[in-house]
């Protein structure tokens, strides 16, 4: 992982920095994470698109439901 700008910016957000600790327990998906934070699932695509785009988190698509 790079830390320039773009990745201190994507660490610079209290939704996106409570995004990675629920991360950091296990993999969930974005409907789990819209439920415990209580915040929109488009809103949490918004904020994992823009922390994988740094390098920060990878998304796993396990094929499942």
């Amino acid at each position: 992982m790079n830390f320039d700008a773009e990745t201190f910016k994507a660490l610079g957000s209290k939704t996106r920095l409570s995004l990675i600790k629920y991360l950091s327990k296990r993999r969930m998906t974005q409907s789990e994470l819209s439920k415990y934070m209580g915040i929109y699932v488009s809103s949490v695509k918004k904020h994992l698109d823009i922390l994988e785009g740094t390098g920060i988190i990878e998304r796993h698509d396990d094929c499942n439901k």
